[in-house]
């Protein structure tokens, strides 16, 4: 039951570390704050592209003399044409996942899956082709079909709630405020695939995750097994170092490259038990190929 609840919060903490959308605020703006908002807004709504990234995440957990630490490293490759509502976007991504534990005894348990999401036409697809060791069992190898109102109950044993997951997906956004923008500088770039890029670094303080973290919470039902996941990611988050890089093209303003990290050293409570939780994570995703002709058609096992 421990196992599930971390590979939870592990696909959690990924999912935070996704191309996210940001928000305008309604203070005024510099330049820069603007200029990235926009190029994040443009990517969001009837845009089309082919994406891959990668992240690594490693985690310890200590409490009582007991350790555990978990390394997870996760690549992805897809096509997204997103149109202006959830019911208009076509998403095909397929997941490739390896996990590591590790307990201070020297036990050691591995784990690999590869998965496949759609979402089309409103309707979220979801399948395992392979899983094997501690990832094994975590999500069914047929197809999982669900609509945004459709009970989650079979599906990851009731564990997510697919309405908030649908919306988090595609709606999710980090805060682009005057309050949760610590730093943004422009930095020198090259050119990629033949392009000019402007680069930004931005650094975030919790405040960027707030709205973000209460949609995640709803998208995980664990409240049956004692876990406030709310309490918990905003726990994990509240002194959170988050930073961001990103590059812009000069002729079309679209995001073509993002590098994110977040590091986390913090005291949790979960199930009960005080742990010290020391968390990293990175991960870059590559945008390319944008406006192309995009060709999803609803999965058949």
């Amino acid at each position: 039951m421990i196992r599930k609840v971390f590979v939870l919060l592990l696909a959690a903490c990924v999912s935070l570390l996704a191309p996210l959308p940001v928000s305008h605020a309604q203070s005024d703006r510099s330049a820069l704050i603007a200029f990235v908002a926009a190029a994040y807004e443009a990517m969001t709504v009837n845009q089309s592209y082919a994406k891959q990234d990668t992240t690594q995440l490693s985690m310890t957990l200590a409490t009582q003399g007991i350790s555990i630490e978990m390394h997870m490293d996760s690549t992805s490759e897809g096509v997204a044409q997103l149109g202006a509502t959830l019911e208009d976007h076509a998403i095909q991504t397929k997941v490739t996942q390896h996990m590591k534990m590790s307990l201070a005894t020297g036990q050691v348990s591995e784990g690999d899956m590869v998965s496949e999401m759609i979402l089309l036409n409103g309707v979220l697809y979801m399948r395992a082709l392979e899983q094997n060791g501690i990832l094994a069992g975590t999500q069914s190898e047929k197809w999982q079909t669900l609509t945004k109102t459709e009970s989650s109950e079979g599906m990851n044993d009731g564990a997510l709630n697919y309405d908030a997951l649908l919306s988090t997906m595609t709606g999710a956004r980090l805060a682009l405020t005057d309050e949760s923008v610590l730093s943004i500088v422009e930095v020198a770039a090259d050119p990629i695939d033949g392009q000019a890029m402007r680069a930004f670094e931005i650094e975030f303080n919790a405040a960027a995750l707030s709205d973000l973290i209460t949609q995640m919470a709803g998208a995980f039902n664990l409240g049956n097994l004692g876990v406030d996941v709310e309490k918990l990611l905003q726990d994990m988050f509240e002194n959170a170092k988050i930073q961001a890089k990103l590059w812009i093209g000069v002729e079309d303003n679209l995001i073509h490259r993002t590098e994110n990290a977040i590091e986390i050293d913090t005291e949790l409570e979960l199930m009960g038990y005080t742990f010290d939780l020391k968390m990293v994570q990175r991960s870059t995703e590559n945008y390319s190929d944008f406006g192309r002709t995009v060709e999803i058609s609803v999965p058949r096992d």
